[in-house]
């Protein structure tokens, strides 16, 4: 018998590795296989379906570059599923760079990841996403994993506006509901806000130090509202009036 499986009486010769492990006072080991264990990626299993502009299913592909050969129109919403094998996925390196971009938690976040990748615009097909900072962010994170988007160009030039908008913000310069501090909060200038269904019951009010109302308006009705906040202005008031937009 072969002395790997550990077995005795073998006759003479070198003592087998349980007779030594004993002569030392320990226990034999059995030895390992030097088999592979095979290795499975989310692509090898990924199924995905999208939906057109009139909300009709499109025929299901398994990998981006399949799905991309549809118009946007045929991918304004998708959904990714991957297989269930006997082992767990191994994520791969730029599935984890995608991740970390992205500022997610963990590995089963990616489904979202894929999902945006699949969809036209990263799911701003309409082009009604305010691409906050976090949104921003994600859609990074999933050019990572795609960065062969074809509508990646776009979508950039969307993210750069976000940006912008959000140091608008910083600045004082775009703003809601609120009391601000003029110069402090925001800043003096002629600013503008619009509503798409009309105004109902639109307040704003400009203040001096002493809290004595220098000028306001209350907007019944309309579509568009405009003031002028001076510099001399301690504050300004407003409320349900959306958001304010400093004009250059």
């Amino acid at each position: 018998m072969s002395a790997l499986k550990g077995h005795a009486g073998s006759g003479s010769g070198s003592p087998s590795p349980s007779e030594a492990a004993a002569a030392d006072g320990g226990q034999a080991s059995s030895p390992t296989p030097s088999t592979a264990k095979p290795t499975f990626h989310r692509e090898d299993g990924m199924t995905i379906q999208c939906r057109d502009a009139d909300g009709n299913t499109k025929p299901a592909h398994s990998s981006l570059d399949d799905i991309w050969e549809f118009e946007a129109s045929g991918r304004v919403e998708c959904d990714v599923s991957f297989k269930s094998f006997s082992r767990s996925y191994t994520t791969t390196e730029t599935e984890r760079d995608a991740i970390e971009e992205a500022d997610y938690d963990d590995v089963d976040s990616l489904d979202t990841l894929y999902s945006l990748c699949a969809e036209a615009y990263l799911g701003d097909y309409e082009e009604t996403l305010p691409w906050s900072p976090a949104q921003i962010q994600e859609a990074r994170g999933a050019f990572v994993l795609c960065p062969d988007h074809p509508e990646r160009d776009e979508v950039e030039e969307r993210m750069q506006q976000g940006e912008e908008e959000e140091k608008a913000r910083e600045r004082g310069e775009i703003f809601g509901s609120g009391t601000y501090r003029v110069g402090e909060d925001i800043s003096p200038g002629t600013y503008v806000t619009e509503s798409d269904s009309g105004f109902d019951g639109c307040y704003w009010e400009r203040l001096d130090s002493a809290g004595n109302i220098i000028d306001n308006n209350f907007i019944r009705s309309g579509f568009r509202a405009e003031v002028t906040i001076r510099e001399s202005d301690y504050s300004f008031s407003t409320e349900r009036c959306g958001e304010w937009r400093k004009q250059n």
